[in-house]
């Protein structure tokens, strides 16, 4: 898989996905999969990368429930420091518009970003890249 597609932000179309397979065939585990697809990493809250510095390699645009905006990233990202990936979903509306607009530009470059939370506004707060 090319990063080009990883970055990809068309709208995801669930209907036009499947996954056939013939009941025999020896089943794969999705923990390798993710792997090999550069997308496994050890879980980390977005609520830990407050006010930190990290490098994202890899972000990934999904419907979310999660907040107002409806949309979230499944990102893999390194530490300062550190060799380990890790995963994290990231949301809010002034996070997801810039990471679209990045994934937009095809830069094909890892993104090192300020993850800060501001108090205030419709929701006590909010994350913003700085």
């Amino acid at each position: 898989m090319s990063d080009k597609n990883m970055y990809d932000v068309t709208p995801y179309d669930a209907h036009a996905a499947q996954i056939v397979a013939d009941r025999d065939a020896e089943p794969l585990v999705i923990a390798d999969v993710l792997k090999q697809m550069g997308l496994s990493g050890l879980r980390i809250p977005a609520t830990e990368l407050r006010g930190k510095t990290f490098t994202i390699l890899r972000a990934k645009p999904f419907m979310s429930s999660f907040d107002a905006s409806k949309d979230a990233w499944f990102c893999v990202i390194l530490l300062p420091d550190d060799d380990d990936t890790y995963t994290t979903v990231l949301g809010g509306e002034a996070v997801v518009d810039i990471l679209a607009a990045v994934a937009k530009a095809e830069y094909e470059r890892p993104l090192q970003v300020t993850l800060e939370w501001i108090e205030g506004g419709r929701y006590g707060g909010y994350y913003q890249f700085s």
